[in-house]
């Protein structure tokens, strides 16, 4: 699912109909209904959003369910790897960036 963040108030259903992320949806991801979105607020949680009506003007979305905002989880340790490339050229190129 693809995650926006959201112009308008997180309301129960909301529609876009013009901007870069009505061209994002409509043009780039081509949805159609019964597609699935994550909007967000900032500071807020993340809300799943499925759309009800597309037409060439408007796309109509409604929330179906909210997710917990990492702030509220409990913290969790992160384990990171790392690997050395496999040519000195490619190493000395990343220590110099």
């Amino acid at each position: 699912m693809h995650r926006f963040l959201s112009p308008l108030p997180l309301l129960d259903c909301f529609s876009l109909k013009d901007g870069q992320q009505f061209h994002q949806i409509m043009h780039v991801f081509r949805a159609k209904k019964g597609d699935r979105i994550i909007f967000f607020e900032i500071g807020g949680n993340d809300i799943i959003y499925e759309i009800l009506q597309v037409s060439k003007k408007e796309i109509v979305f409604s929330r179906r369910d909210e997710i917990v905002s990492f702030k509220q989880r409990k913290s969790r340790k992160i384990i990171l790897f790392q690997s050395y490339p496999n040519k000195f050229s490619t190493l000395e190129t990343i220590v110099q960036k």
